[in-house]
């Protein structure tokens, strides 16, 4: 009773204050739909400015039930009608939480059955509110039924073991990017040039970085062993000169750098154990091959499958990824940022690009044109390499026969072949009408890695159908590839760069575009070439990896100054991300050719008897089978093996392996297919739920009912696919995939049964 007298003096008081015509029913009229701006109208100035002193006083509360009142309980019956629709929420869920608590699976306190439960929710075809409440009541029931056991100390001590060393392999590859070789030089190219140009750095690095770990095991196992055997002491030495450096020859020819100088003797220290010259010789050069084969042919295959496989389908939203997920927020100098806005901003010209160009059409009458152009042209160059090999074997064989003259010529002129041809190359494919600049630079590569092949393959020929005419064919082997790769590093490296710099000054006094264009295919069949020539000359010259290391290393700072000072971006971009999957691809080609031909000669050419560590053996090969297997000749085993490496059994294994990978092709097939149907699927599912999402709001809206009425009298009210009981209506159109299952929501069930009793 207090409270009601309250309140109607409080009323009382505010209703003598205004004038009468603001009484009760003026302002009730106003309640319901009426928004609030029309009733803040409707008040005199000071009205709400009295409102507020008066909610100030210490009856406050009984002053706004007043105020509740003189504006007809508008707030009120708001907040009935939220508490009703709150109420209807939660009984909601509690159904939906009741029959989900009687999966047990469901319910289980793991991760699988928290996936489930988040599976769940997701797929529901239910409010966000309702999913969200439901989440709540899931969760308190999970915890309230789950039976938690104390983790015994064991199991705490090793959880924190394997977390501690997770956070430190973690830690240590954070220190590891800190040091990375050349990183800094690397972004700037990043930033300046594009991510094509980058590419071939971080290749070179690669390479660098591989022929420096080649070097440290062939220095340790092999050179340092050696240098501990009495040396042997050779009379009438030639004297060192500098022209050494350039031919191979003279001092070096009795050193550490060629296969010649290893002895077969073991290295001991007057104890039981010894150091077998020939076996670290052989199985450490063994080792290396394979362990690069791996590491090439390992790197090659993930290239491959992030760069091809995995984008197949089509990368979604890299706009989007790239403006609003591309910077690195832990720049924190000006420089590093320009450098990060120029590289965002290069890529997104890559991206433009690849996106404009997939869209271009050609008609038929333009494809046939290009196609057949693009044939006649792989003939020409065809015919041209094969010429070349012919003259490159011509020379060898009728060179003038003067040693000091023969051995610079031979590999200035297969090394200028090596240098000018690429060149060439380049400038044809711009004839071929190749649309995409990523089209004209794979088939400059492919064509410069067969001249390259092609060169160096005639080479190696030459010099082992020779071998007989020398006391020691390895040594005379090792020597030409070096002088090889010395001439290169000559004249594709500092003449090139010579003939780049006066072609910036000649541009820059005819006051043209002074800047030149980066040409990244010459450049890396480059140092694949070079690579190429070290893998074949590394079995017979162990310390070769040095002079590698030291050619690579001047070589990127070399380029690095080129590319910074004279170059400019390439008018033409591309993305870079498969152009590193085909140089890892032919530099693994390379070595399988290599390994090809290092498989011949260790089983065909035999030894030279005067020299190196396998010097008492017939063939490279016996090295193993008689002195590691003990096999002999006459020995079942021995046949055996020999039955096994015939050309049929290895025909019969290629073929065998070839089915093997055209049946991974075709199941791979399969699968993209049945992942394309399940790809359908989803996006009809997304459809039905649409679908039914529409149908579940009108029911819940009760919307179905004014429309009926309306319908009656206004035919223009009716939409296909509204739910009524109506004759007249359309039948629903149902999606053909739509499974509807036998375990019906609750509003599925309520509107069902409404249905059926209107």
């Amino acid at each position: 009773m207090a409270d009601s007298n309250s309140d109607s003096t409080s009323y009382s008081s505010l209703h003598n204050l205004y004038p009468s015509n603001y009484h009760q029913d003026n302002i009730s009229q106003h309640s319901g739909d009426a928004d609030q701006e029309s009733l803040d109208n409707d008040y005199p100035s000071g009205y709400h400015h009295s409102i507020h002193r008066l909610s100030q006083l210490s009856n406050r509360g009984n002053l706004k039930k007043a105020f509740d009142a003189r504006t007809g309980g508008t707030t009120r019956r708001n907040l009935g009608k939220n508490n009703q629709k709150g109420l209807l929420l939660e009984k909601h869920a509690n159904i939906i939480v009741s029959k989900m608590e009687q999966d047990e699976a469901l319910m289980e306190d793991s991760p699988d059955a928290e996936e489930l439960r988040r599976t769940a929710l997701r797929d529901m075809p239910q409010c966000l509110t309702i999913k969200r409440c439901v989440k709540v009541k899931l969760s308190k029931s999970v915890s309230q039924k789950s039976k938690r056991k104390h983790l015994s100390y064991w199991k705490m001590f090793k959880y924190r073991l394997s977390m501690s060393w997770t956070k430190l392999k973690i830690n240590i590859r954070d220190l590891a990017y800190s040091f990375e070789l050349w990183y800094g030089p690397l972004k700037k190219i990043e930033g300046n040039f594009g991510t094509g140009v980058a590419s071939f750095f971080k290749f070179l690095r690669s390479l660098f970085l591989i022929n420096l770990v080649i070097a440290i095991f062939s220095i340790g196992f092999i050179t340092i062993p050696r240098t501990l055997v009495p040396k042997t002491i050779i009379q009438d030495a030639p004297a060192w000169g500098m022209e050494d450096l350039l031919s191979g020859e003279g001092y070096l020819t009795n050193t550490l750098l060629y296969y010649g100088f290893y002895t077969d003797e073991n290295v001991s220290d007057n104890s039981v154990l010894s150091y077998s010259m020939p076996y670290a010789y052989f199985f450490t050069m063994l080792f290396i091959y394979f362990a690069c084969f791996a590491v090439v042919g390992i790197s090659a295959a993930k290239s491959y499958r992030r760069s091809f496989i995995e984008t197949e389908g089509g990368l979604k939203n890299v706009f989007a990824n790239k403006i609003f997920c591309g910077w690195d927020y832990n720049i924190a100098t000006k420089d590093a940022a320009e450098l990060k806005r120029k590289a965002i901003f290069n890529e997104l010209r890559e991206l433009i690009w690849d996106f404009t160009q997939s869209k271009h059409n050609e008609t038929f009458h333009q494809k046939f044109l290009t196609r057949t152009i693009q044939f006649f042209m792989n003939l020409v160059i065809l015919f041209m390499i094969s010429g070349m090999a012919y003259a490159i074997w011509y020379f060898l064989n009728n060179v003038p026969t003067e040693r000091s003259y023969k051995i610079i010529v031979a590999p200035l002129f297969i090394n200028s072949v090596m240098a000018l041809m690429p060149m060439f190359l380049s400038f044809l494919v711009k004839y071929e009408d190749y649309k995409s600049p990523k089209t004209a630079l794979y088939v400059t590569l492919a064509r410069t890695f067969l001249l390259g092949a092609v060169c160096v393959g005639v080479l190696a020929g030459y010099w082992l159908t020779s071998s007989s005419s020398t006391s020691c064919w390895e040594t005379s082997l090792a020597q030409e590839f070096y002088r090889m790769i010395v001439w290169d590093f000559i004249i594709s490296i500092l003449l090139t760069a010579l003939l780049d710099i006066v072609m910036y000054f000649f541009y820059k006094y005819l006051r043209k575009d002074v800047y030149l264009e980066f040409d990244i295919a010459w450049n890396t069949m480059q140092i694949i070439y070079n690579q190429t020539l070290f893998w074949v000359g590394l079995v017979f010259s162990p310390l070769l990896p040095v002079v590698v290391v030291i050619k690579l290393f001047l070589c990127w700072y070399i380029r690095f100054g080129i590319v910074m000072v004279l170059c400019k971006p390439s008018s033409k971009t591309w993305r870079a991300a498969q152009t590193s999957t085909w140089f890892l691809a032919m530099t693994f080609l390379s070595m399988i050719l290599i390994g090809g031909l290092l498989g011949y000669i260790v089983s065909y050419i035999p030894v030279s008897k005067d020299c190196g560590p396998f010097r008492n053996y017939d063939y490279i090969y016996e090295l193993v089978t008689e002195g590691v297997f003990r096999l002999k000749t006459n020995s079942s085993v021995w046949w055996v093996v020999l039955y096994a490496t015939k050309p049929g059994v290895i025909a019969l294994i290629l073929i065998f392996l070839s089915a093997k990978v055209y049946y991974s092709k075709a199941q791979a097939c399969a699968q993209k297919e049945i992942v394309e149907q399940c790809r359908n699927m989803l996006i009809w599912s997304a459809k039905d739920k649409e679908y039914y999402y529409a149908l579940i709001s009108r029911v819940t809206k009760g919307q179905w009912q004014y429309r009926f009425h309306d319908r009656a009298g206004n035919p223009e009210f009716y939409e296909p696919g509204d739910v009524n009981n109506d004759e007249t209506a359309e039948p629903f159109e149902v999606p053909s995939t739509s499974k509807i299952s036998s375990d019906i929501d609750p509003i599925t069930k309520q509107y069902s049964r409404h249905k059926k009793y209107t």
